[in-house]
C-alpha cells in the first residue's frame, strides 16, 4: 500500500510537471546546487547509533502557478560513524511546493517523493592500519517525505535558499532504516522563458 501511494504521488508530481510546459505562455525556470548537514539515527544489523551526515544536491523547476512550484530534485548523503564505516544514501525524485512571497522572502511547504538507494560498508575490525573485516551492504527503497524552504531574492536572476527535509525511518529499507533531518542551502538562478 505505501508503495502504491508513493508511486501515485511520483506519477502525479510528474503528470503536473509535464504538462506545465505546454501549458503556459512564460515559463519561469529556477535551479541550483545546495550544500547541507544533517543529524541522524543509524538503525541496522551493525549499530544503532546518532551520526551526522554531509549532503550535496540539487534542483530544478519551474512555477505551475504563482504560489505552486513543482521540481525534480537529488541529494547524495553520507554518513560515517565508528571504524570509519559509512552510508551513502543517494535518491532522486519530483517534489510540489507551496510557495508564498513576502517582499524579498519567499516562504515553501511541500513533499518530496521519489526513489534511492543506500549502499554502505560496516568494518568490524582493523589490524595494522588494514581493514581485516568488513560488511558491505546495499538496497533500493522508496520514499516520500515533507520539506519546507526559505528564500532570500538577491535579484531577479539569483536567490538563496535555505531547506530543512525530514526523512521518517518509514521512507527508508528494512535493512538500514536511517532516521533525520537535513540542514541545506544554496544558490538558485532563475529564468524567464
Amino acid at each position: 500500500m505505501r508503495n502504491l501511494i508513493i508511486r501515485l504521488l511520483i506519477t502525479t508530481t510528474f503528470i503536473l510537471f509535464s504538462f506545465s510546459l505546454f501549458s503556459q505562455k512564460t515559463i519561469n525556470y529556477s535551479g541550483g546546487m545546495f550544500y547541507g548537514y544533517g543529524l541522524y539515527k543509524v538503525d541496522n544489523q551493525f549499530t544503532n547509533t546518532n551520526a551526522h551526515s554531509n549532503t550535496i544536491g540539487g534542483r530544478m523547476g519551474i512555477y505551475l502557478h504563482k504560489n505552486f512550484f513543482t521540481t525534480i530534485m537529488g541529494n547524495r548523503l553520507t554518513l560515517n560513524y565508528s571504524n570509519n564505516s559509512n552510508i551513502r544514501k543517494t535518491y532522486f525524485g519530483v517534489s510540489g511546493e507551496y510557495v508564498y512571497d513576502i517582499k524579498h522572502f519567499q516562504l515553501g511547504i511541500g513533499i518530496w517523493s521519489g526513489a534511492g538507494v543506500i549502499k554502505g560498508m560496516h568494518i568490524s575490525q582493523i589490524e595494522n592500519n588494514h581493514i581485516s573485516d568488513a560488511d558491505f551492504f546495499s538496497e533500493r527503497f522508496l520514499y516520500a517525505f515533507p520539506y519546507c524552504q526559505l528564500t532570500y531574492k538577491m535579484s531577479d536572476k539569483f536567490h538563496l535558499i535555505s531547506l530543512i527535509d525530514y526523512a521518517p525511518a518509514f521512507s527508508n529499507t528494512s535493512k538500514s532504516k536511517l532516521e533525520g533531518i537535513n540542514f541545506r542551502i544554496g544558490l538558485m538562478f532563475n529564468r524567464r522563458h
